[in-house]
């Protein structure tokens, strides 16, 4: 009886170690990325598509196209392209123009917009001169 609850034991010991040393392996690293970015382009065309889209609006400034925003030096602001900065912007707002989304999204929220933005890439043409200074 004792070696069966020895064995017991040890398997509920064995499976608590893979199950935390599972989600850093890279297959289960690589799924959960995919889930945030999938989450954060739903999101973003929730809360930001509309005017980041491209289409013109009835604005001052039109909001700048984000494709591509993390393969530049810098934002539209001239702020340097991190991932802080933009956090920062999605939180805060920007220039009066762009409402804060701090009280809108969760902090996971913005780090899967954050990795969805991470995988826009350039668009063909110039960007628009009007599209500064937004974010």
């Amino acid at each position: 009886m004792a070696c069966l609850t020895r064995i017991a034991f040890l398997a509920c010991l064995f499976a608590g170690l893979v199950s935390v040393a599972l989600p850093g392996c890279s297959h289960f690293g690589k799924a959960r990325k995919a889930e945030e970015i999938a989450s954060g382009q739903k999101l973003f065309q929730m809360h930001c598509g509309g005017c980041h889209n491209g289409k013109p609006l009835l604005v001052g400034k039109q909001p700048p196209v984000l494709a591509g925003i993390f393969r530049r030096p810098s934002l539209p602001s001239g702020a340097p392209a991190t991932d802080a900065q933009v956090r920062s912007t999605i939180m805060e707002g920007r220039s009066g123009i762009m409402p804060p989304f701090g009280n809108v999204l969760s902090s996971h929220d913005i780090r899967d917009i954050i990795e969805y933005l991470h995988t826009l890439k350039p668009s063909p043409g110039p960007e628009s001169s009007d599209s500064k200074a937004i974010i």
